[in-house]
C-alpha cells in the first residue's frame, strides 16, 4: 500500500468521525431547541389564561338581590325540594294548589304528600 492510499483512508475515517460528531451536536441542539419552544408554548399559554382570568375578573358583577327576592328564592327552594319527592300524580296536585293557593298551601300539601 502506498502512502497516498493510506492517507486517503485516514481522511475518509476522520471525516466520518466528524461528520459523526456534527450530528450528534445537531441532534443535541434539535432537541434542546425543541424543549425551549414547548416551554415558551406552555408560558404563552398561561399568560394567555391569566389575562382572560383577569379580563373575566373585572366584567364580573356581582348579584344583589333584595331581601324579598331572596326569601322568595328561598321559598321556592323549599317548594323544589317536596317537589322532587313526589310522585307524578301528586306533583299535578301540588302544582294546582300553587296555581290556585300560592307556594304556603302548596308546600304543606307536598309536606304531607311526602311523609306517607
Amino acid at each position: 500500500m502506498s502512502v497516498a492510499s493510506l492517507l486517503r483512508k485516514e481522511l475518509r475515517h476522520i471525516a466520518r468521525q466528524e461528520v459523526k460528531r456534527a450530528t450528534i451536536r445537531f441532534n443535541k441542539t434539535n432537541r434542546r431547541l425543541g424543549k425551549l419552544a414547548r416551554l415558551v408554548r406552555k408560558q404563552t399559554s398561561a399568560l394567555r389564561a391569566l389575562q382572560v382570568g383577569q379580563a373575566r375578573a373585572q366584567g364580573k358583577r356581582r348579584l344583589r338581590l333584595t331581601a324579598a327576592r331572596r326569601a322568595a328564592l328561598k321559598v321556592q327552594g323549599r317548594y323544589m325540594g317536596y317537589l322532587r319527592k313526589l310522585t307524578a300524580n301528586q306533583k299535578k296536585r301540588v302544582k294546582a294548589v300553587k296555581a290556585n293557593r300560592g307556594y304556603a298551601p302548596a308546600i304543606a300539601l307536598a309536606k304531607r304528600l311526602g311523609s306517607r
